[in-house]
This record gives C-alpha cells, sequence and structure tokens, in this order.
C-alpha cells in the first residue's frame, strides 16, 4: 500500500511539474513580431487585409492570411493614418480594454496545484510518527 502513496505523490509533482514548466514556456503560436515602419510599407503595398487594435499591440493579418503584430504605445486608428497607413480596404477593429479572468486563472493553476501538492505533503508528513 505504501508503494502507491509513494507513486501517487511521484505522478502528482510531475504533472506539478510540467503545469509549472508549461506555464513558463512562451506561447509558440504568437504572431511575429514586425516594426511600425514594415506595416506602413505594408500598407502602402495594399497587404494588409484586417487591423485589430489590443491595447498597446496592433494585431495585423495580411492578405495571405499571415498574422503579425506591432507595439503602438497610446495610438489609436486616427494616429496610425496621420502616421502614414494606407488603410483604405482594411478591416479594423478595436478590442475592448477588460479583464480576462479565465486566463488570469487559468495562469494561476499550476501555481495552485503546485501549492496543494506541497500542503498535501507537508500535512502528511506531519502525520506519519516518528
Amino acid at each position: 500500500m505504501n508503494w502507491k502513496r509513494n507513486g501517487l505523490t511521484y505522478i502528482l509533482v510531475l504533472i506539478a511539474g510540467v503545469a509549472f514548466f508549461s506555464f513558463l514556456m512562451p506561447n509558440l503560436n504568437e504572431p511575429k513580431q514586425v516594426s511600425l515602419g514594415k506595416v506602413k510599407e505594408m500598407s502602402q503595398n495594399n497587404e494588409l487585409r484586417k487591423l485589430l487594435i489590443d491595447g498597446d499591440q496592433l494585431l495585423i493579418t495580411t492578405r495571405d492570411g499571415t498574422e503579425l503584430r506591432t507595439n503602438i504605445p497610446n495610438m489609436n486608428y486616427v494616429d496610425l493614418q496621420e502616421l502614414g497607413l494606407d488603410l483604405k480596404g482594411v478591416d479594423y477593429s478595436i478590442k475592448s480594454s477588460g479583464v480576462n479572468w479565465g486566463q488570469i486563472a487559468l495562469n494561476f493553476l499550476p501555481l495552485i496545484l503546485f501549492g496543494g501538492l506541497l500542503f498535501f505533503l507537508f500535512r502528511r508528513s506531519a502525520k506519519t510518527p516518528q
């Protein structure tokens, strides 16, 4: 019976470790970062299909379906036009700002699991007679 408990402990530690490292690893599906100058050049060559302003990020979809992103601190759609971006025929939208509680909870899940595992292990070791 003792080997089952030890095996369960090792499995839980392994799961917590995998969850922890997956939390720290960068998202591999993120769009490629490009400069604002490159976006301006692409707009003048009519290569842009869609723009999404998301806080400090401008998410770009090109005519061939490639997804890109660039930083635009404190800029809006009018500011982008004033920089010289040709946005005729480009679909654009602005993502409303708000807190994504689901993403926050998902990000803290590995930490909660690891904390629960530590609590379980310390509680079990405290009950073990010496």
